[in-house]
């Protein structure tokens, strides 16, 4: 898959396949996540990667409860349709996360990033990008969450379940499988209506 047309057409998967994913498949996307820029060289990145099905059953539960008590009362006031389907998807997804062919949890060693706000997490997303965009170029769907990042989202069980150290935190949780059912293309906006030109 060319780069462009990958960047074009990745977009967020929900539903899964149980096709289980090759190691070799998974080494190289992570090799991907590890080639990312990151402040200062730090590369201050480490990657839990979750196959077995207890240990997903487990994390499920976590967000699952976390979802339902924070999140999905947005979706009752939520303005549009399709944001209430996304809604949907997302706790069908939660429901079924110890289905879910592979989890990969993305951290951040406190140790080793940058102090500065900006900057840490401009170490972490670029990695994550890799990783999605490499699994979309081998067939692979996925979709990022913020799963286990707060305590609103389930971090002090998450961290203890996945025995992460003190200094490590979770930036995000990425579901990945191949799609199940056909996916329309990504729906953005025109470039047209965010470039701005010498000035705003």
């Amino acid at each position: 898959m060319d780069l462009l047309d990958g960047i074009g057409s990745l977009r967020s998967v929900r539903r899964f396949s149980l096709e289980r994913i090759e190691p070799r498949k998974i080494k190289k996307i992570l090799r991907a996540a590890t080639m990312a820029a990151s402040s200062s060289n730090s590369q201050p990145w480490h990657f839990v990667v979750v196959t077995k099905e207890q240990v997903k059953r487990d994390l499920g539960e976590i967000f699952l409860k976390t979802w339902l008590s924070h999140v999905q009362s947005l979706a009752i006031n939520a303005r549009s349709n399709r944001i209430r389907l996304i809604y949907k998807e997302s706790t069908s997804m939660l429901r079924h996360t110890r289905a879910i062919p592979l989890l990969i949890i993305a951290c951040l060693d406190m140790e080793k990033a940058s102090r500065i706000p900006e900057a840490m997490y401009a170490s972490i997303y670029p990695a994550v990008q890799n990783l999605m965009l490499a699994a979309w170029s081998l067939g692979i769907g996925s979709c990022l969450t913020t799963n286990g990042t707060s305590k609103l989202r389930g971090e002090v069980k998450s961290r203890e379940l996945l025995g992460i150290p003190a200094n490590v935190k979770i930036a995000a949780t990425i579901y990945l499988g191949y799609p199940k059912g056909e996916l329309s293309p990504p729906n953005r906006q025109l470039v047209e209506k965010v470039i701005h030109r010498e000035k705003w």
